[in-house]
């Protein structure tokens, strides 16, 4: 059963990340504020992934803050556009950077746990 304060938990961590990633999208805004977002939120989740999952810690960096920081789905329209545009050695290095960043950081969240 889900508790009022996890659910305050994911609202609170939800509104925090949610202007964190506003203002990346401001500056340094583009690739690079999506790619930093990203790169964020996996640390962040790598390290609530060790705490108990019913933890309102867990709850509210977790699925909050990393869930509403992350934006995979701008990265994607970011790739799209890459694609149409032609500009596939920039698309290359900003997929690779991005999966290959995201779980690197996550493996440091965990570690620095």
């Amino acid at each position: 059963m889900i508790s009022t304060l996890a659910i305050i938990c994911v609202a609170i961590g939800g509104a925090l990340g949610g202007i964190v990633r506003w203002l990346l999208k401001k500056y340094p805004g583009g690739y690079l504020g999506t790619f930093i977002a990203n790169m964020a939120a996996c640390a962040l989740l790598g390290w609530a992934s060790t705490k108990p999952t019913s933890s309102f810690l867990f709850v509210t960096l977790g699925t909050g803050i990393a869930g509403a920081l992350s934006t995979w789905s701008t990265l994607a329209a970011e790739l799209g556009q890459l694609w149409q545009h032609r500009k596939y050695p920039h698309l290359a290095v900003h997929l690779l950077a991005s999966v290959m960043g995201g779980m690197g950081l996550m493996l440091v969240g965990i570690h620095l746990s």
